[in-house]
């Protein structure tokens, strides 16, 4: 609208916004159900208020994206109504965590409409942008879209007048990427009734320009490029013979004409700072001699490339081509066209803004000597750079291609270094450096510090996988070096963003594989309860659970040669990303986090338990008959009504509010309970010794941990539910319901005073049934995080269903 008032268009978006009472749709999935239908209702009251055939553009921000992408699945929804998407930071590709399976049906319908519509929808244009790496919420390679003529998949690090990563918010309302969209939008106006442009492919057009390559200016529509141009005489002509040269004016005060001849088996490249004129670079298609100077008469302009100045009041652009093909398009020469520099300008602060001169930066150069391949160092150099080649300044290098041969893989970070080692007197320092990846739109621009050895740091790391079925060698490093000055590029590991990477990507994944080395604990103990009768702690289970190949290796043999087999009969495992011999480890690198957690988490847990329970025993009311240590047997569980009813109380609460805090006011129950039975137990144990009875408070302790694990994964349905608390009091559609009603019930066994009973029947059984439900665990649960709570309602069922049903042993006490 401001754009409107302050260029005097003859014409305005309306612009509406809907609100979704911060519904936190991406923490619980069914809220997206009954957003889209909003959704919709919102688009159809809007396009009753216009007249027919009005089409729509959709800007929609994180989940929002999704919402509007549903819209397509819906039965009633007028797919012609929307021209153009446009997305920041949504995850198209999957949610950040897949915390319940509403999300997860939601996400797989929204895949299966699209890919199977998505040729019948091809007047509706996507364009999704992803904010970079300092959005922590969202991943940039979750905003990616799937490959099509369609959608345009790119970060605000590679749009043009952007060039910076935003947070997840920050996309919002980043002034640059603000005005970049507004100018898109205007762009797509049709002047003649004032209505935005229905073509796709001047839609594509518009917003490759604005949001992936940007030849000149800032505005693509009301400018005509001729065919051919004719050029006079006038002006100053100068041709450029040397290698490599420069031409710089305070002040052009009338037309410049630099004439560059080309020669077969070289490349050119110009980058050029200060032209006010769109069209600058020409292929000349006939010359003519003018006083022993070539003069050029007709030409077609070339198009060239915005790249990132280092004032924001300047503009520069590059252009990079092969001499042979310019050649075979009949070009004799190029053309630079300078045109003079208009009176100075100020801006809204009273400040003086262009009349920086112009500068012109040009090279021929044959391409086998500047394309460089070289292999990213290995990570024993993470304390120290090496040297990877130097650049002298008799060279005039303006160019390098560096391809860093091997460098795709998500968890490979690097730091390069450019140190500029010398420069002559005077050089301005019109370096720049740009990191491409050929497979995503994620470029981000360095520049070249000009002061004698100044370094210029370029922290390196992929943030797009490489598709599937592509193959690329590596990333590539474009180098536009001042040609008055010399280089020397060096490289090293990044420790530190490796570790940052690892728990970008992979650290969602870890819950499984501590929860699934929780239940391997539990199942050592109750085996251990089997062979001696007495239970060992969590921490040593964990350390004698020989648990790393059933985690770590049966998973990756299933996922590589089982399923593959018996596909159509079993549920397909999730998939981590990665294959092969990667996939060995990366279930090793989560194992051993997992493992880390889990240690810790125990240790703290136990020494806590510990010191409670010692200060528990300090109450004469937690002593039984008159304070007196009881040492006793107990054949059959002697039930305790209050706990049972207290378990029954826990089941309404799950159905007449929210399961996550029926299950949270469980946790807390227990960790109450473990204190007092840890406190009486260690005191009994110091009195009589150690007995199956004095240790049972580790299997309680282990149950504690699983229970708090999946009371943690459900806790975003908690903050959904106490987000909504004033209008239904019970959360819709409930999806941890089930799974909270079993674990209640197992409670309402294993909170009685006798458990574990250690002369029960069936802990083999049970412990074999609990490692199964941990390999699988860790098979299918990587990813959907919100079936780690089912396994662990089955491990709580079973160890409840054991001390009900199995049969009386005698157990010899050791």
């Amino acid at each position: 609208m401001r754009k409107s008032d302050f260029g005097r268009l003859d014409h305005h978006f309306d612009v509406f916004a809907v609100d979704f009472h911060e519904e936190l749709s991406g923490l619980y999935g069914e809220v997206l159900r009954h957003e889209t239908a909003f959704l919709h209702e919102c688009v159809k009251k809007l396009l009753n208020l216009y007249r027919p055939n009005t089409s729509l553009v959709l800007l929609a921000h994180s989940m929002g994206g999704i919402i509007t992408k549903a819209l397509f699945t819906l039965p009633g929804f007028d797919s012609s109504s929307i021209s153009l998407m446009v997305t920041y930071a949504t995850p198209h590709r999957g949610p950040v965590a897949l915390l319940d399976w509403y999300m997860a049906a939601f996400y797989q319908k929204l895949e299966e409409t699209w890919t199977k519509n998505r040729r019948s929808l091809a007047q509706v244009t996507i364009v999704s942008i992803g904010g970079g790496d300092r959005d922590f919420l969202v991943r940039t390679d979750l905003t990616g879209l799937p490959r099509s003529d369609w959608d345009l998949s790119t970060t605000t690090t590679a749009v043009p007048a952007v060039w910076v990563s935003t947070d997840h918010l920050c996309i919002v309302w980043c002034q640059q990427l603000v005005l970049a969209t507004a100018r898109a939008l205007f762009d797509l106006v049709d002047r003649q009734d004032n209505r935005v442009v229905s073509d796709p492919q001047r839609i594509q057009e518009v917003a490759h320009f604005h949001f992936l390559r940007q030849p000149f200016g800032k505005q693509l529509s009301g400018y005509l490029r001729p065919e051919v141009v004719e050029f006079g005489p006038g002006g100053e002509w100068i041709e450029k013979f040397e290698a490599s040269w420069r031409f710089t004016r305070a002040k052009v005060l009338s037309s410049v004409s630099l004439i560059v001849p080309l020669y077969e088996q070289d490349s050119v490249v110009f980058v050029v700072a200060g032209l006010e004129n769109k069209d600058w670079i020409y292929g000349c298609t006939a010359t003519k001699d003018m006083r022993g100077r070539t003069v050029c008469t007709k030409g077609v302009s070339l198009q060239g490339e915005r790249i990132p100045a280092r004032r924001s009041d300047e503009e520069r652009r590059v252009f990079h081509e092969r001499s042979l093909s310019l050649k075979m398009r009949g070009f004799k020469c190029l053309l630079i066209k300078i045109v003079a520099t208009g009176a100075k300008q100020y801006n809204m602060y009273g400040e003086p803004i262009g009349g920086h001169g112009v500068t012109v930066v040009g090279e021929r150069y044959r391409r086998g000597g500047r394309n460089k391949h070289f292999p990213p160092p290995s990570a024993t150099w993470a304390f120290t750079p090496s040297r990877i080649f130097t650049i002298p300044m008799t060279e005039g290098a303006v160019f390098y291609n560096v391809t860093l041969v091997g460098f795709r893989h998500l968890l490979q970070t690097y730091n390069y270094i450019l140190e500029t080692r010398i420069c002559r007197t005077g050089t301005q320092g019109q370096g720049i450096v740009r990191y491409v990846v050929p497979w995503a739109h994620e470029d981000r621009f360095f520049h070249i510090r000009t002061a004698m050895g100044a370094l210029t740091d370029m922290p390196l790391k992929v943030q797009n996988p490489v598709p599937p079925g592509e193959h690329y060698s590596g990333v590539r490093l474009e180098l536009y070096l001042d040609p008055e000055c010399s280089y020397a590029l060096s490289a090293q590991f990044s420790l530190k963003r490796f570790l940052g990477q690892v728990v970008r990507h992979y650290m969602a994944m870890v819950p499984a594989y501590s929860v699934a080395q929780l239940m391997l604990a539990l199942s050592f103990q109750l085996s251990s309860i089997s062979a001696t009768g007495l239970c060992p702690s969590l921490l040593s289970a964990l350390n004698q659970a020989r648990s790393a190949i059933l985690l770590v290796v049966l998973p990756t043999i299933f996922r590589g040669l089982v399923w593959p087999v018996l596909g159509f009969v079993l549920p397909q495992p999730d998939d981590i990303g990665v294959y092969g011999f990667e996939n060995v480890i990366l279930r090793a690198g989560l194992y051993a986090m997992g493992l880390g957690i889990n240690v810790a988490t125990s240790f703290a847990f136990a020494a806590a338990t510990i010191i409670f329970g010692h200060f528990w025993m300090r109450f004469p009311l937690c002593f039984h008959q008159n304070g007196k240590l009881k040492f006793e047997k107990h054949i059959n569980i002697k039930w305790s009504r209050f706990l049972v009813f207290l378990a029954l109380f826990l089941i309404g609460v799950s159905l007449t509010t929210s399961a996550a805090l029926a299950l949270w006011l469980g946790v807390g129950i227990s960790c109450f309970k473990l204190v007092g039975r840890c406190g009486y137990q260690r005191a009994l144990e110091d009195r009589k010794g150690t007995s199956g009875i004095t240790t049972g408070w580790h299997l309680h302790a282990t149950l504690v941990i699983l229970w708090t694990c999946g009371a943690l994964l459900v806790l975003p349905s908690l903050i959904v539910w106490a987000h909504n608390v004033p209008y239904p009091l019970r959360l819709p559609e409930d999806p941890h319901l089930p799974c909270s009603i079993f674990i209640l019930l197992s409670m309402a066994v294993l909170w009685q005073q006798e458990i574990p009973m250690v002369h029960r029947l069936y802990y083999k059984t049970t412990s074999t049934f609990v490692t199964c439900l941990a390999v699988l665990c860790a098979l299918y649960c990587p990813v959907k995080l919100y079936a780690i709570i089912d396994f662990i309602a089955a491990a709580f069922t079973a160890v409840a269903l054991q001390q009900v049903i199995g049969g009386d042993i005698t157990v010899k006490q050791e």
